[in-house]
């Protein structure tokens, strides 16, 4: 589960969360439909602090899905697999972009120094859209 704040009546945070999400699916829009997060960047989040989460979820909500071209904001990273990345302060988000399912797919998310260590090559190479 990713944790969203909430307030109270007294205009404070509280620490629980505000409503649970399906595992996949955290935001639409009307530009890029969606963006969906893999069982690991959601474990990747998980483990993280809260409120590096939650500007990382904030960032991918209000300027990458909303945005009429996910790639203005990122950088293509070199290899086969055609995969972005997203700088968020410390922290990366590695996607996959679909067009033509107009998605986002973050794969992995994790501090710059660890995020390039991760095993990328596992992931494969898209064939016939999928």
């Amino acid at each position: 589960m990713v944790w969203r704040y909430r307030k109270n009546k007294n205009s404070e945070r509280t620490s629980a969360p505000a409503k649970t999400h399906p595992a996949s699916v955290l935001a639409r829009s009307a530009n890029m439909s969606e963006i969906r997060y893999t069982d690991t960047a959601l474990k990747q989040l998980r483990d993280m602090d809260r409120s590096s989460a939650r500007r990382i979820i904030d960032y991918m909500d209000k300027r990458i899905v909303r945005s009429a071209n996910p790639r203005d904001s990122g950088k293509a990273l070199s290899g086969p697999i055609k995969l972005w990345r997203y700088r968020i302060g410390d922290y990366r988000v590695i996607c996959r972009i679909q067009e033509e399912k107009r998605l986002i797919l973050a794969v992995r998310i994790g501090h710059r120094k660890n995020i390039y260590r991760m095993r990328l090559s596992a992931l494969r190479p898209l064939r016939n859209g999928s």
